[in-house]
Parts: C-alpha cells; structure tokens; sequence
C-alpha cells in the first residue's frame, strides 16, 4: 500500500462523494451506465485500500463520460433475460466481503502474535501466520472479472458466457469452503472472535441466488 497521502485522501472522498448520485442518475437515463458503476466501485475500492491517485484517475475518467453527450446503447447488448442490477449488486458484495475477510484475518493474526509474543519460536508462528491470506488467493478477483465481462458485454451472447463463468467460480468458491481444512476451525480458533466462514458461507449462498 503507497503511503497515506491527507490530501490525495480528501480529494478522493470528496469527489466519489460528489459523483455518487451522478453515478446512479446516469444508470436511469444514460446508455453505458453498466460500465460507469463497475468504474465507480473500482475507484471505490482503490481508494479504500489507499490507492488514491489510481482512484482519482478514474474518477477523472468517469467525470468525462458524465459531461459527454448521451450515446445510444450498442445493438443487442441489451438482454431482459438477465437483471443488470443483481450484476452490479453481486459484483459490490463480492468487492466488500474480501475487504471484510482481509480484516478478519488481520484481527485474527494480531491475537495470534499478541498471545504468542513470549514464545520461543514466535518467528515461526509469525511466519506460519502468513498463512491466514493464502484463501484470498483462491478467493480471488477472478469473479470480480467475470462480472465486469458481463456488465460491460455489448452482445447477449458474451454477457451469456460471461454470466455462466461468473457462476463457475462462484461455485469452485463454494467446492473450496466446503474442503479447504482452515476454513472448517478459523471461527472456533481459540485466540478471538471471527466470521470468515460464516460469512463466506452466507456470501456465496447469496452469490449463488443472485447469479441463476
């Protein structure tokens, strides 16, 4: 993560904040506005994990499709058989719960180190507690981009692919819970209290309903 810029920082909450509802008009009246709010919810995002010139660019970006003339949507990519909103939705949650994992097991590993911090062997403990994020490498960013194919398809046929896909990894997400042995005792772990099964077990359940 860069280091925490003050200002960088107040620029970035004071335009996302300012865009917001101009985000949400454009997906009434405005054709691309899939695209927009997968935009906005990257910037979002980059901004929550310190990234605020990388967010602002967006933003910037997003400024400018805002202050463009309307455009007329591409022929077909418009397909009543699949909710764009459920789309958008799953692709924010999705966004949130991996924020949300990624502070619990940071809570978890400083109960770890703080309960082991007398111990001999606390460099490997330390170590081996790295091994907290190794699920955020299978729980990846892969279905972020999945959903983003989807909302930004310009044909029924790509959206289509793009949705069943985004279904697939939902579904190797759900395989790996139910398998992964961390994820069967991390709630229960005996140094604090979590919810990283128990959310993800109702995410993807969720994940799921949202994306038949």
């Amino acid at each position: 993560m860069p280091a925490y810029d003050a200002a960088l920082a107040a620029e970035w909450e004071r335009r996302v904040l300012a865009l917001e509802p101009k985000i949400f008009q454009a997906q009434k009246t405005r054709a691309g506005q899939a695209k927009w709010l997968t935009l906005f919810m990257s910037a979002q995002y980059l901004g929550s994990e310190g990234e605020f010139a990388k967010a602002l660019a967006i933003v910037e970006k997003l400024e400018g499709l805002l202050n463009a003339p309307g455009a007329v949507p591409p022929a077909g990519a418009q397909d009543p058989k699949f909710n764009i909103v459920a789309l958008q939705n799953s692709r924010l949650h999705w966004v949130q719960i991996r924020q949300s994992l990624r502070g619990e097991q940071q809570k978890l590993e400083r109960a770890i180190l703080e309960t082991c911090k007398e111990e001999p062997d606390i460099g490997q403990i330390t170590t081996g507690s790295k091994s907290l994020y190794d699920m955020l490498e299978v729980l990846d960013e892969s279905l972020l981009d999945a959903l983003d194919d989807a909302l930004n398809a310009d044909t029924p046929h790509k959206r289509t692919a793009s949705h069943k896909e985004a279904r697939e990894i939902t579904q190797e997400y759900t395989d790996y819970l139910n398998r992964e042995p961390l994820l069967g005792d991390i709630d229960s772990n005996g140094f604090t209290d979590v919810k990283v099964r128990a959310s993800l077990t109702e995410s993807l359940s969720y994940l799921s309903t949202n994306l038949k």
